[in-house]
């Protein structure tokens, strides 16, 4: 008997019975053609399973095939309106907490988002994100090969000419730095900051459960202090008949 998921429409139910592998092929050819950006591909092969359903009289399943189509063709559109976009650009985001700081970068190669930087560095709490951002950029693309026709920042630089002019030496080709209020580009920095957001929480987690693991230890050694340094030796060819910790304070 199929699960609720195929009784409210949101599963093909292929654990029924009668149902044939050949089906469940074409199905998961699809999905993963979606999952690919090629959404007319899968347009295309629907608008045949449709005219053949419909030939054969089957006008119940030719409409649904219909509204698949309708459905597929609404996400090559949205598709393709990211790419244009987003077709060659790198989307900045930065997080600052206390001494800490976090910035990440997605990178956006024909719409698609293909990689991404994320990283971590302390900073005087007197500097503002314009200065933090702009310090961090002209290090990050002075050892970066590849560089992207656009940029988008969180917020805008001082020096935004001089950043833009040092892009566009340095790529060989025009190099456009904005600052978007709103729209698809907005929401791209947004989620770039969002990535920072998470990399400065992973370093936080990371660096409570180290001090954790520190007390512990100083209190199984009955050290006066944290340790600082632990080096450890291989003693295997001893047998394990010495043992020797070097810690500082």
């Amino acid at each position: 008997r199929p699960c609720l998921y195929y009784q409210i429409g949101n599963c093909d139910g292929w654990c029924r019975r009668g149902m044939s592998a050949e089906a469940y092929r074409s199905g998961i050819s699809k999905a993963v053609l979606l999952l690919e950006g090629k959404p007319s591909q899968v347009e295309r092969e629907l608008q045949m399973e449709m005219e053949q359903a419909a030939e054969e009289l089957r006008f119940e399943c030719a409409a649904e095939l219909r509204d698949r189509c309708q459905s597929i063709a609404l996400l090559g559109k949205r598709q393709q309106l990211v790419a244009g976009g987003m077709a060659d650009t790198d989307a900045v985001g930065l997080q600052q907490e206390g001494e800490k700081s976090a910035f990440a970068v997605l990178h956006y190669i024909g719409g698609e988002l293909l990689d991404k930087d994320a990283r971590l560095f302390s900073i005087p709490l007197e500097e503002d994100a314009a200065s933090v951002i702009s310090s961090v950029l002209h290090q990050y693309y002075a050892s970066r090969g590849r560089i992207p026709r656009q940029v988008l920042l969180p917020c805008p630089l001082e020096n935004l000419e001089d950043f833009m002019r040092m892009l566009t030496q340095q790529a060989g080709h025009p190099v456009h730095v904005a600052v978007p209020q709103r729209g698809e580009k907005a929401e791209q920095v947004r989620l770039a900051g969002e990535n920072a957001a998470q990399r400065l929480q992973q370093a936080a987690g990371r660096e409570e459960r180290e001090n954790r693991l520190l007390e512990a230890l100083q209190k199984l050694l009955s050290l006066e202090r944290l340790p600082k340094r632990i080096e450890a030796y291989d003693i295997s060819n001893t047998g394990g008949a010495c043992l020797s910790i070097t810690y500082d304070f």
